[in-house]
């Protein structure tokens, strides 16, 4: 007959014990380190993420920026197109009217023979070989034109007019406000001719007929936008201040 123990647990049931806590243990430790892998895990994606999504609204913004910038660059090129393209067409315009303006003013040349006293058989005055030519100047356009300068081609050289006169406006005015009053030689309007003046004539000194072949005028004045023009020969062409006299 076999007898139990006396007193308290054994040995064996002491270490199942310790066993079964440790097993415990361990399979708390084992659940903790999982949480702890997965919440670092957890961490790690939401920081990819966040950074992803960082990078993302980066580039959408910076995409963004770059379109508001090509479209800003495109509205100031057109704008910049349409000035250019506006000043062309008023630089156009303005250089048409300039033209039409210089060929409404008249250049006309005139010529006489001057009686040089001599006299036929008959005791009738002779053909004379005296000549004289002139230049008439007319405004027709629409604007005052200054410094009107005159040189004569007279075939084998440029020369200077002997004389010149103005021809104001003054009998176009009615006679009842003339009144008592004379034409006036307007001095302060020497090389100034308005659309509303007669006009000028510049002629050259007496000489003979051999020393004029196939004379003309080369005529210039500066117009109400200070541009220098020059007629001859019937064609009206700019010119700069300093251009020399040619034929």
């Amino acid at each position: 007959m076999t007898l139990a123990a006396a007193g308290g647990p054994t040995w064996t049931d002491r270490w199942t014990a310790i066993g079964t806590v440790a097993a415990v243990i361990v399979a708390l430790g084992i659940a903790l380190y999982a949480d702890w892998r997965a919440g670092k895990r957890l961490a790690a994606e939401h920081e990819r993420s966040d950074r992803v999504l960082g990078e993302e609204r980066e580039r959408t913004a910076t995409e963004l920026a770059e379109q508001r910038q090509h479209e800003r660059t495109a509205l100031d090129d057109e704008r910049a197109y349409s000035r250019r393209q506006l000043e062309e067409e008023r630089q156009i315009a303005l250089e048409r009217d300039q033209l039409a303006q210089a060929y409404a003013v008249q250049v006309v040349l005139g010529e006489r023979q001057v009686d040089d006293g001599s006299r036929n058989q008959f005791g009738d005055p002779a053909r004379s070989e005296l000549q004289q030519i002139a230049v008439m100047i007319v405004n027709r356009g629409s604007f005052t034109i200054t410094r009107v300068e005159v040189q004569f081609y007279t075939g084998n050289s440029m020369s200077s007019p002997h004389n010149h006169a103005r021809l104001s406006g003054f009998d176009q005015v009615p006679a009842a406000l003339r009144g008592e009053f004379r034409l006036s030689a307007e001095r302060a309007m020497s090389g100034v001719l308005t659309p509303f003046d007669a006009g000028m004539r510049f002629s050259t000194d007496v000489m003979h007929e051999r020393f004029l072949v196939s004379p003309y005028p080369v005529v210039r004045w500066t117009d109400r936008w200070g541009t220098r023009w020059e007629h001859k020969k019937g064609v009206v062409r700019q010119v700069t201040d300093d251009a020399p006299w040619e034929p």
